[in-house]
């Protein structure tokens, strides 16, 4: 675009061209006015402000003239106003043209007139709500001067005191507010244009009483004031705080009230009891009814008691009955003491709604004042229950004990401190008391404060004390002001807690009874010293002694246990020596209690093990004996302090022979190696040790317990039945060793009944045997060097067994599902198979049928080897009762039967 320099100068060449062309005269007039322009071409002001413009006159060569008047002017009066000097005033929000003009030439200049409000107000001009959330829309309208403005601004809204006033809602734009009521007071709400201006309104909250709130109709009891609660309420049914409410009764005769509601019935009967505030007016019914008779009773701290100590309180309560309309109206109880300088009752009285199924009024405390005798009279509003005596002693204190015997090393314990009177009844303490914790001899226990406070309204307390020496005490308690008895505990005993001497691998004994030059352990268990607890603090160093070094030695002399730990980590060796006796190893510690273990040393001896008298023995079989180092006066087992070998001799060679002569119980061990022996022929023998050493250490010798070499022997069963046809085992046992290449001959006398499948063993077994025919068969076994044996085979018919037969009726149709089977046993029942594949005919009436794969049968098949036969199921095909007969060659035929119904 060309600006206006350009425009000038592309029209002087214009001009130039044409005179130069056309011959025309020179260019216009320079004085004349081309164009006219005003500065600022643009601009903007808020309504009520003014903006100054100015304006230029160009020639058609654009050069300024000067000395020109302009004529200024608007095209929209009611936006803005201009003086004869450009000056422009705003008037209204909108875009308003200004002209300037001169010579006939004219521009114009664009003024954008922005909103400026001057003044808001807020309606409606709200000033009392009457009810909590009472809610008033608020609007606020601008004005411009004293024109409205409707077109919009940026307002904002806060009230003074938000407890009592609250925004519920805000629009959109602002303009319009909702405000709730909250309580009683005055607020202001304020709203603000974004600009400065503002408006408030000041807002009261006043709640009236629309309503009042109170029970249709009440009872009281006669003596007992009742209060009545009633509410004002405003029209919202908020609560009107502080509202004025008037009382009065119809008869005051019979019930007066004050000016709280208090009501206090005078005589049974009805009455009405009038409420109003204001113009507002409730009306309640009242039934004055007579209270029930109360009886006394009392308890202390834990249950009921008889009495109260001096300084204590019990608690007094009054039984009502459970005819008692105890929901209907609150009931003053409260006891009336005859010297109140001996018991007081605490506080005067109490008044409550009675919510038990067991009707109980009260508590009201009996404070004991002095000691002596009151009556106690209970009252339920003015209607007195049975007196009763009630004495006041003195009171007493009393202490728990720790158990006993306790440990120096066992936790602190709290002892228990309670109160009591002097019946023995556990009573609160009705003023404050302290009382004073020892014990007759505090080095053996100490508490860890002397004193102890006892706050009102509690029975017991409790001391700490710590277990701080051996010994023997009590422990004491005492009232500090005198005014309980004392009391002491049972005699406390604390001991050093216990070492143990003991091994890993035998525990721990009192007496150990073990011979000369032999320990009581194996070396790898040695003995240790330990603690029932672990170690803290510092390791504990254990000495270990004996009483007499002769008898028994005992070495390391000491050994310590580590902290966090229970017992020694390093071993006690004990050992006796070559004298007879009794000596005490003894094991002590600093502060703890010492142990102390026997040894009672005799003669070592010798024991021998051969084997069992139990066991079967025979000819060729092999065995084996060993000896073992035990004392001789109790034959505990004992550990050589060096090697020891024992002579060995057999009661008769021609029995038994030895492979040693000897043998060697190891030092530090217990046993022998074991040595073989031979069974060479039956005979009865015992094995005897000795020890060649002559000393007076030397073992006493030991012989074996007897043991018995048996003849071989066979045994055969003595009565095998079998069914013709079918086979099983016959058994043989053989008692004894055969010799290499002997075997077990078996001759049977009848062949025509039983056949034998073998007539040789080469040891204990069976021997396949088939039954031929009906009769008995004697079988005959021997062995070179054995007794015989003699069985017999007893052949007959065998017997058919039937599995899953229908132990119910059946109906016609029903196909018994589960599969029956056919087994086959001996004549005496046992289990036998079949030699050959056998048929079982299957013969039965017209009731029934049997199926095999859904295909009617009438036989099933046993094959050889088994005694089983095929599965098959059973039909049900017409009322009546179902037979079927199970038959077969050389067995016993077997019938059954079973109901069908329709």
């Amino acid at each position: 675009m060309l600006g206006r320099r350009s425009v000038r100068i592309l029209v002087v060449a214009l001009a130039a061209a044409g005179s130069l062309t056309c011959g025309e005269s020179a260019g216009p007039d320079p004085n004349a006015v081309a164009s006219v322009a005003i500065t600022p071409h643009a601009g903007s002001i808020d309504t009520g402000d003014s903006l100054q413009l100015s304006a230029v006159a160009h020639n058609a060569a654009g050069d300024q003239l000067n000395g020109k008047s302009f004529a200024w002017s608007t095209l929209d009066q009611t936006l803005v106003t201009v003086g004869s000097n450009g000056r422009v005033h705003g008037r209204w929000p909108g875009t308003a043209r200004v002209v300037a003009a001169s010579d006939g030439k004219a521009d114009t200049a664009f003024v954008t007139i922005i909103a400026k409000i001057t003044a808001l107000t807020i309606t409606p001009a709200v000033d009392t709500l009457r009810s909590l959330g009472d809610v008033a829309t608020l609007t606020v309208h601008a004005a411009i001067d004293t024109q409205a403005y409707t077109g919009g601004g940026s307002y904002s809204w806060d009230v003074s005191d938000t407890a009592v006033v609250g925004f519920q809602s805000v629009s959109f734009d602002s303009t319009t507010a909702t405000i709730v009521a909250r309580r009683d007071g005055a607020a202001y709400v304020r709203v603000r244009e974004a600009r400065g201006v503002r408006d408030s309104l000041r807002i009261v909250v006043r709640q009236r009483v629309a309503a009042i709130l109170v029970p249709q109709s009440t009872v009281a009891f006669r003596g007992c004031p009742n209060r009545i609660v009633a509410l004002a309420i405003d029209a919202r049914n908020n609560a009107v705080a502080g509202a004025v409410l008037a009382w009065a009764t119809t008869d005051s005769s019979r019930a007066t009230v004050d000016a709280s509601g208090l009501v206090t019935p005078l005589i049974a009967g009805s009455d009405t009891i009038v409420i109003s505030s204001g113009d507002v007016t409730r009306r309640v019914a009242l039934v004055v009814n007579v209270a029930a008779t109360p009886t006394l009773e009392t308890r202390g701290a834990v249950a009921g008691v008889t009495a109260v100590g001096v300084g204590q309180y019990a608690l007094a309560f009054g039984d009502l009955g459970s005819s008692f309309p105890y929901y209907l109206a609150p009931a003053r109880f409260r006891v009336v003491s005859s010297d109140t300088t001996i018991l007081k009752s605490v506080p005067a009285d109490t008044v409550s709604y009675f919510v038990s199924t067991t009707i109980t009024a009260g508590p009201v405390r009996l404070v004991g004042r002095a000691v002596g005798s009151v009556t106690l009279t209970p009252y339920l509003c003015d209607v007195a229950g049975p007196s009763v005596p009630f004495p006041v002693t003195r009171a007493t204190l009393v202490i728990g004990a720790p158990a006993s015997p306790a440990r120096t090393d066992d936790p602190p314990v709290y002892l228990g401190a309670r109160t009591r009177d002097s019946t023995g009844g556990f009573q609160f303490i009705a003023q404050p008391l302290t009382v004073r914790f020892t014990a007759t001899d505090t080095t053996v226990i100490m508490p860890d404060s002397a004193y102890q406070h006892l706050p009102v309204g509690t029975d017991q307390t409790a001391m700490r004390f710590t277990f701080t020496d051996s010994g023997t005490t009590r422990v004491v308690l005492l009232d500090s002001s005198g005014a309980s008895l004392p009391d002491s505990s049972s005699p406390v005993h604390v001991r050093y807690p216990p070492l143990f001497i003991f091994s890993d691998g035998a525990g721990q004994a009192d007496t150990l009874h073990i011979g000369m030059r032999q320990k009581p352990y194996y070396d790898v268990y040695r003995a240790r010293v330990g603690l029932d607890r672990f170690v803290s603090g510092q390791p504990l160093v254990v000495h270990v002694s004996t009483s007499d070094g002769a008898v028994v030695a005992v070495g390391p002399d000491s050994a310590e246990i580590p902290v966090g730990q229970s017992a020694t980590t390093g071993a006690f060796d004990i050992a006796s020596r070559d004298s007879r006796g009794t000596a005490i190893v003894t094991a002590r510690a600093f502060r703890h209690e010492d142990d102390r273990m026997a040894i009672v040393v005799g003669r070592p001896a010798v024991r021998v093990l051969g084997p069992s008298p139990d066991f079967a023995l025979y000819p060729g079989d092999l065995g084996q004996v060993q000896v073992f180092a035990v004392d001789s006066a109790t034959g505990s087992f004992g550990f050589p302090t060096e090697a020891v070998t024992f002579s060995l001799t057999v009661s008769d060679t021609s029995v038994v022979s030895l492979d040693s002569a000897t043998l060697t119980v190891p030092g530090g061990d217990q046993a022998s190696a074991v040595a073989g022996m031979t069974f060479k022929k039956p005979g009865t023998v015992t094995i005897t040790a000795t020890d060649p050493r002559v000393a007076p250490y030397s073992y006493a010798p030991g012989t074996s317990l007897p043991f018995t070499v048996l003849m071989p022997y066979l045994v055969a069963d003595s009565v095998f039945s079998l069914g013709i046809g079918q086979t099983f085992g016959f058994f043989v046992n053989v008692n004894g060793r055969l010799k290499p290449g002997d075997v077990v001959h078996l001759e049977h006398r009848n062949p025509a009944v039983a056949m034998l499948a073998d007539t040789t063993m080469t040891g204990s077994g069976a021997v396949g045997a088939t039954g031929i025919a009906a009769g008995v068969d004697t079988v005959i076994a021997t062995a070179p060097g054995f007794t015989p044996d003699t069985g017999t085979i007893v052949v007959g018919p065998g017997i058919i067994e039937l599995d899953y037969w229908p132990p119910v009726d059946l109906t016609v149709g029903q196909i018994w599902s589960p599969p029956i089977s056919l087994g086959l046993f001996a004549p005496d029942g046992g289990v036998r198979l079949t030699a050959d594949t056998m048929s079982i005919t299957l013969t039965p009436n017209a009731n029934i049928e049997f199926l095999k794969d859904g295909v009617p049968v009438t036989s099933v098949t046993v094959v050889a080897g088994d005694h089983s036969s095929e599965q098959f199921s059973l039909r049900a095909k017409a009322a009546g009762t179902g037979t079927v007969t199970f038959s077969a060659p050389n067995y016993t035929p077997l019938t059954k039967s079973v109901t069908i119904s329709p």
